[in-house]
């Protein structure tokens, strides 16, 4: 995370990576904060968890994706905190939103919203 600072100052010692590693500092920072803010008030800050979980996982599946498995598995040093947390975390229940209070007619919307609206090709006769 302290290539966030350092990554600014002339006699940086990878300039060409320079931009490259003030976005992995800022991410890793941000992540940072999202396990942080678990320790005040944790049943009440659920969303930073939610934000932490999505985080890693997206990380993880894109890393895989992207570079393969031997890559993602350099980012295990933070998914395997991350489930210990949630699998700890007093609200975990909490952590999926339940659509048993939602509006159905919001719901309707957000449905039709995610239709696909671009027909497919009829086939030439």
């Amino acid at each position: 995370m302290a290539m966030v600072v350092t990554a600014w100052f002339g006699g940086y010692a990878f300039p060409i990576h320079r931009v490259h590693h003030i976005m992995i500092g800022g991410t890793l920072a941000v992540f940072a904060a999202t396990i942080v803010v678990q320790l005040y008030r944790p049943t009440k800050h659920v969303g930073a968890l939610q934000a932490a979980l999505a985080f890693i996982i997206a990380a993880f599946v894109l890393t895989a994706i992207a570079s393969g498995l031997a890559a993602a598995g350099e980012l295990l040093v933070f998914l395997v905190p991350v489930v210990l947390i949630t699998l700890l975390h007093p609200a975990r229940s909490e952590l999926v939103p339940r659509l048993k209070g939602a509006d159905r007619r919001v719901l309707a919307i957000a449905a039709v919203g995610a239709m696909d609206s671009r027909r497919s090709p009829s086939p030439s006769s």
